[in-house]
């Protein structure tokens, strides 16, 4: 990864998910952060190839100086690569993606998130 290291990846990543209490939200932070989406894809490779893994002992000690149960945070993960994924190519925006403009709020892009994932 390039500009910001795997370690402060996964602190924003942890604090991300421990701010954000919707998917919705932790789908606008992934999509809308530098190398965040290629962090959290290579995070599930490495957690389903070898639990042991340093990437994963890394999140799984972040989680515990929060309080959060790792298997919720790689669950969530799970969900925004699914959703982001399914349309996912390098230089797409994510927001025409779901139909909305940049600057859309939070109420929108969960509305417009909810009815998507109604279809698929």
């Amino acid at each position: 990864m390039i500009g910001i290291s795997r370690s402060s990846s996964a602190e924003m990543l942890v604090r991300a998910f421990t701010d954000n209490p919707s998917t919705e939200e932790l789908i606008l932070f992934v999509a809308g952060t530098d190398n965040m989406l290629s962090y959290c894809q290579e995070l599930i490779e490495q957690y389903d190839r070898n639990k042991m893994a340093m990437l994963t002992l890394e999140i799984n000690s972040l989680c515990a100086a929060k309080g959060v149960l790792p298997g919720l945070l790689y669950s969530e993960v799970r969900k925004v690569l699914i959703a982001l994924n399914r349309f996912h190519h390098a230089g797409h925006d994510h927001f025409a993606t779901l139909g909305l403009r940049e600057n859309a709020s939070i109420e929108e892009i969960k509305k417009t998130y909810r009815r998507l994932s109604k279809l698929y």
